[in-house]
């Protein structure tokens, strides 16, 4: 089923797995509406503090998750938690300063590709092939038809704002080619720790640059605030390592080209964002390139068991 996956996939795999697409899908808009009224980093410290709330609340009723202060410490979790958490937030929240929601719903779904490439080099049994080099190449078009557009119409902060996007898919793959052999720890302390350094880092950086008002923000704003943290932060993120330790990483990677198909439709029924053909083309090309990544890796799979 997946590019990199040699576990068997099953139903409940496929369930989260949409799941996760229709909530992450949905995250794009909610943050469009938060960040236009408030501030990137208003949007990512909110987001973290609510969802670290909510792990927070879980954990006081489920005190055998709880982990020593020394796992906490272990230098791959807190790099899960920059590169899966922190950087990815502030990235997309900034990037909706200039871009529409289901655009950058769309530059995301270059994930699975970027996870196709990281796995070549951080794995020992993903390696590039012809069709999986030929997968990066054609979604890689579809990236550049949607940097040239932007870049037509828009200038270049459009530019700017969707390489801020691409990097933050980037973050998200590293992190999910990173979480794996964190299997001594729950998925939701593994959200949980993201979600801390995230606070952390995001709260004072909103007091200091942006000096939110927090009683003007509109009913609307908290929703969509809400929203973020406690469903497409605290729910998702932990159900993502719940998935990724299930299926791996290249099964959950695949979220990556659903969450463009609901990120489109969201912008258009909620926000009222125009589809445009380039848009419709480039999400064909990038929908394109994983099936033939998926293909590739059905082939290497036969390969592999026919050699055993």
């Amino acid at each position: 089923m997946a590019a990199f996956q040699r576990q068997k996939i099953g139903w409940l795999d496929m369930v989260i797995l949409l799941s996760l697409s229709a909530i992450w899908g949905s995250a794009f808009g909610a943050i469009k509406i938060a960040v236009d009224n408030t501030g990137p980093f208003t949007v990512v410290a909110l987001r973290s503090v609510l969802a670290l709330l909510a792990i927070t609340l879980y954990l006081c009723f489920q005190p055998h998750h709880l982990p020593k202060w020394r796992e906490l410490l272990h230098k791959r979790l807190i790099f899960v938690g920059i590169t899966g958490t922190l950087a990815p937030f502030m990235l997309i929240a900034w990037a909706e300063l200039y871009l529409p929601s289901s655009l950058a719903g769309l530059l995301m779904g270059s994930g699975p590709l970027l996870t196709l490439i990281g796995g070549h080099y951080i794995t020992k049994d993903e390696k590039m092939s012809g069709l999986r080099v030929l997968a990066v190449l054609t979604g890689l078009c579809g990236v550049i038809v949607l940097f040239a557009d932007g870049f037509v119409k828009m200038g270049t902060s459009a530019v700017l704002a969707q390489f801020a996007l691409v990097c933050a898919a980037m973050c998200y793959s590293a992190s999910n080619l990173s979480v794996k052999p964190l299997t001594h720890l729950s998925p939701v302390i593994i959200a949980g720790s993201g979600f801390f350094i995230a606070s952390f880092i995001a709260l004072p950086l909103a007091f200091i640059i942006e000096e939110p008002e927090f009683a003007s923000i509109s009913a609307e704003v908290w929703l969509a605030l809400f929203w973020l943290g406690f469903v497409s932060t605290a729910f998702a993120f932990s159900l993502r390592y719940v998935l990724i330790r299930r299926a791996g990483a290249g099964f959950t990677s695949n979220v990556g080209y659903l969450i463009p198909l609901m990120a489109v439709a969201i912008g258009w029924f909620a926000l009222d964002e125009e589809i445009e053909t380039v848009k419709l083309i480039a999400l064909a090309v990038i929908v394109v390139s994983i099936i033939i990544s998926q293909r590739a890796g059905v082939m290497l799979k036969s390969q592999s068991a026919a050699k055993s």
